[in-house]
């Protein structure tokens, strides 16, 4: 069955749950302004079909307005494209922030010599699991003149 290509499409039973068809009839009324009733009958007709149903309302002549929806040109429809294929492959600034935090590493030197170094991560938690005791001893260590310097690995 081609949809909107045949002059005269027979009714189909296809199964399709409730709540998708509820969804697909009100999407397709919303679009093209026709009435619940011929949304769900376009549906039908095209086996459930968006785009088939937009076809044979518009056939029919019952399509009377598009209500929010724009008709875009071919050049706006690829600058979206473009947008949309950049915005799948950009990292959410959250992500990189604390792959930056992840790739940061805690050393401890005296006179330009490094005797630990370990995960920044790993000496924040330790500082919460000692309750504070790490921070204590951090800051005896620098009145001994050792110093702590954050680098990345």
């Amino acid at each position: 069955m081609e949809g909107c290509a045949a002059e005269v499409i027979k009714m189909e039973s296809v199964e399709v749950d409730p709540a998708i068809a509820l969804e697909k009839v009100y999407k397709l009324t919303e679009a093209t302004g026709v009435s619940f009733e011929d949304a769900r009958n376009a549906l039908r007709a095209c086996n459930w079909d968006m785009i088939d149903s937009m076809c044979y309302l518009e056939k029919l002549g019952k399509v009377t307005a598009y209500g929010e929806h724009k008709i875009f040109t071919q050049e706006e429809l690829s600058q979206m494209k473009k947008d949309m294929t950049q915005l799948e492959y950009e990292e959410p600034a959250a992500k990189k922030k604390s792959a930056a935090f992840f790739s940061k590493k805690l050393v401890i030197a005296k006179e330009g010599k490094s005797y630990a170094s370990f995960p920044l991560l790993l000496g924040v938690i330790a500082c919460f699991a000692t309750s504070g005791g790490a921070a204590v001893l951090a800051f005896i260590s620098m009145m001994l003149g050792y110093e702590y310097k954050i680098e990345n690995y």
